[in-house]
This record gives C-alpha cells, sequence and structure tokens, in this order.
C-alpha cells in the first residue's frame, strides 16, 4: 500500500505559497471574517487538496491535515506561535471545526 503525506507533495507547499503570496488579502482588516474563510478554502485548500483522491489517510497523515488547516486559520488571525493559543481557541475563533479532514474522508467514501 503506499502511503502519501500530504506536505511531502508540491500541492501543499504551493498551497503554503499561495496563502503568503495572498496574505495581504487573507489577513485583511477590511474583509469580514466569512469572507476571509471563504477565500481560504476556495483558494488555499483547493490547491492543497489536488490530487487528494489518490492519498491513503492514516493516523499520522489525519494529524498533519489536521495542522495544515490550522496552520490556515492561525496565519488568516495573525496568531503567533508565541501567543499560546490553544488550537481549540482558534477555531473558536473563527466560529468553526475541523472540516479539511471531514472533507477528505467524505470524497474517500463517496469516491
Amino acid at each position: 500500500m503506499l502511503m502519501v503525506t500530504i506536505f511531502n507533495t508540491s500541492d501543499a507547499l504551493l498551497a503554503k505559497v499561495m496563502f503568503n503570496n495572498k496574505k495581504q488579502l487573507l489577513c485583511s482588516n477590511n474583509i469580514s471574517l466569512e469572507t476571509e474563510k471563504k477565500l481560504i478554502k476556495i483558494c488555499i485548500w483547493s490547491v492543497a487538496l489536488c490530487g487528494s483522491e489518490t492519498w491513503t489517510l492514516g493516523k499520522n497523515e489525519g494529524r498533519v491535515v489536521n495542522a495544515f488547516e490550522t496552520w490556515c486559520w492561525r496565519r488568516m488571525l495573525r496568531i503567533k506561535w508565541m501567543d499560546r493559543i490553544t488550537n481549540d481557541k482558534v477555531f473558536q475563533r473563527v466560529k468553526g471545526e475541523r472540516l479539511l479532514l471531514k472533507i477528505l474522508k467524505t470524497d474517500a467514501t463517496h469516491g
């Protein structure tokens, strides 16, 4: 069985580069939180999930996917690691829950 980790793919790295290129827009105070979330889901997650139908998701890969999602929200909210904000607090601030792994698992069962 072939195990594929999301951050060993160029797609995930491209998603991080894209986020950093669009950081001024994605971290703006001029647009609403809901609009920022939609932009991340459309622009960043779609790039990171490119080819995800071929991935085999184990426990470790699930943790990496969750870490990537949390990374996106932390960057959007401009939370530094030194701020010592827990992941649960991050998801409270974005008024959401972990969705990226759920999307992957849903696609895998319906694929």
